[in-house]
């Protein structure tokens, strides 16, 4: 995991073991939207002012306030992040990652918006999920992905697909080449390019990122 950040920070920020920790700001005048832009190789972990922890994924964008408004905890998300979101149940948390608004109470989830067709792993707890005309909710173990401008749930079939890369590996469960090789050419921003046509085989197995 990349740690390096840089070191001048803003007052309510702090930098402690490679990691951004957020503390609840005394002035609603200090209150400023902040984007967490993460380059290609690297993987940030932050920890929000209200105690949510954060581990956002390479080539990916967290769009949020500093301090949380009383009424809700709300963030945008481009590419693929996992969150442990703090138990609040009077501010619900909500993400917004293309066509989903995901909200969550207390819960652990992760979410991959790298494509225009977004999917939610729910690893803890319940969700609500909202998409263009219809909303659904799941419970741990099970997932949502938009399907033709539809919500789909389904069983996650192997949980350590919504965790292994934030804890530093490629997992692959039944994918095909081409998206081992987007996800390789992503980590490392390189373009891979192939003389052949890909097989249409699918493949399961995991690499320790280097």
């Amino acid at each position: 995991m990349n740690k390096q950040v840089d070191q001048s920070l803003s007052q309510g920020i702090e930098l402690k073991d490679g990691k951004l920790l957020y503390s609840q700001l005394k002035t609603e005048e200090s209150n400023p939207i902040h984007t967490l832009i993460v380059p290609k190789r690297s993987t940030i972990a932050i920890t929000l002012s209200d105690g949510t922890r954060v581990w956002v994924n390479s080539e990916s964008e967290l769009i949020y306030k500093a301090n949380f408004t009383e009424n809700e905890r709300k963030v945008t998300l481009k590419g693929e992040a996992y969150f442990e979101v703090a138990k609040d149940t009077k501010r619900p948390f909500i993400i917004e990652a293309n066509d989903l608004s995901i909200q969550a109470i207390g819960t652990a989830f992760d979410i991959n918006s790298y494509k225009p067709n977004a999917k939610v792993l729910l690893t803890e707890g319940r969700l609500k999920v909202n998409g263009q005309e219809k909303e659904i909710f799941i419970d741990a173990g099970n997932g949502v992905k938009m399907v033709n401008s539809q919500l789909v749930a389904f069983p996650i079939p192997d949980m350590e697909e919504a965790t292994a890369w934030k804890d530093g590996y490629f997992y692959f469960d039944n994918k095909n080449m081409q998206q081992i090789l987007d996800e390789l050419s992503r980590w490392y921003g390189i373009n891979i390019e192939s003389n052949v046509s890909l097989d249409k085989r699918r493949y399961k197995g995991g690499i320790k990122e280097m």
